[in-house]
């Protein structure tokens, strides 16, 4: 009888160790709860970091259509004003200066340098700010407003049109990419 007894008391002490679910998890191999927490919170972390990335991504997406939409409104104000943009290598090759912005305004072409100066001279006393740049056809021309961006430049065409210096033939010089890029 009292080994019987031994052997139950024996038995009830090994019984909670046996229950344990960690415990015959680490005994066959498996991985145990501390281990599986682990595991389940990385892949929480890696689901939450995909989010993140998907997300950003939309960001930028609806980002780039909104500037897409900007600058598609600005190129039709600027039709309905009449305004052309030309690419610099439509209009010829510009000698000895890199241009330090996307897009100018274009406010005067001149045979003779002096009436050039003259008038980048006048255009600056009124705020504006002007490179006289000379073409390959042998004209010199007055750029003003540099800008990098179209909302920009926009902006200066109508501050331009609504000056003293008005004249019908301004347009507008998209000098990328041998200037600048646009910036975002």
């Amino acid at each position: 009888m009292r080994k019987r007894l031994e052997i139950c008391l024996m038995l009830l002490c090994v019984l909670p160790a046996l229950s344990g679910c960690d415990f015959l998890r680490k005994a066959a191999g498996r991985p145990t709860s501390a281990d599986i927490e682990i595991k389940r919170q990385q892949i929480v972390l890696v689901e939450q970091r995909r989010r993140e990335v998907e997300d950003s991504l939309a960001r930028e997406e609806c980002l780039r259509q909104q500037r897409l939409a900007d600058s598609l409104a600005v190129m039709d104000s600027l039709a309905k004003a009449g305004c052309l943009i030309r690419n610099q290598s439509e209009t010829g090759r510009i000698v000895g200066k890199t241009l330090s912005a996307r897009y100018w305004l274009v406010t005067g072409a001149f045979r003779k340098p002096e009436n050039a100066r003259r008038r980048c001279e006048r255009m600056e006393a009124s705020g504006f700010t002007c490179e006289i740049v000379s073409f390959g056809s042998g004209l010199d021309v007055v750029l003003a407003a540099p800008n990098n961006t179209l909302r920009g430049i926009y902006g200066d065409y109508r501050r331009y049109v609504e000056s003293e210096f008005k004249t019908p033939d301004v347009w507008i010089l998209d000098a990328a990419p041998e200037a600048a890029q646009e910036k975002r």
